[in-house]
């Protein structure tokens, strides 16, 4: 997740998110294009190390639903890498980080 947020962040992919966010009528489009692409690339971090793994992975999988339920569906594109993510974020939601997640060394599992 995180390649995602960086490719979005560093590598010049935030017109094209800019440019749906405006589509689909979400705004303000630049802000949630910065919201978005930080919480993939942070959030994807965060989830690696397994720091703060619940709450960032309910934020992640609110994500990917909407890009599910607003982008994938209606254009009929493919949506298994989709479905594979909010399958994973489910089970961070449900599990937490595990025993080797910073939550877990820091003893407080959020």
């Amino acid at each position: 997740m995180a390649s995602f947020g960086w490719a979005k962040l560093f590598g010049g992919g935030m017109a094209r998110d800019v440019e749906l966010f405006h589509k689909l009528g979400l705004e303000p489009a630049n802000l949630l294009g910065y919201f978005t692409s930080g919480l993939e690339f942070y959030g994807g971090l965060m989830i690696a190390i397994g720091l703060l793994t619940r709450p960032v992975a309910a934020m992640l999988l609110g994500e990917l639903l909407v890009i599910l339920i607003m982008v994938i569906i209606p254009r009929g594109t493919e949506y298994q890498l989709t479905l594979v993510w909010i399958g994973a974020f489910s089970l961070i939601v449900v599990h937490g980080g595990g025993r080797i997640s910073v939550d877990r060394l820091i003893g407080r599992e959020f």
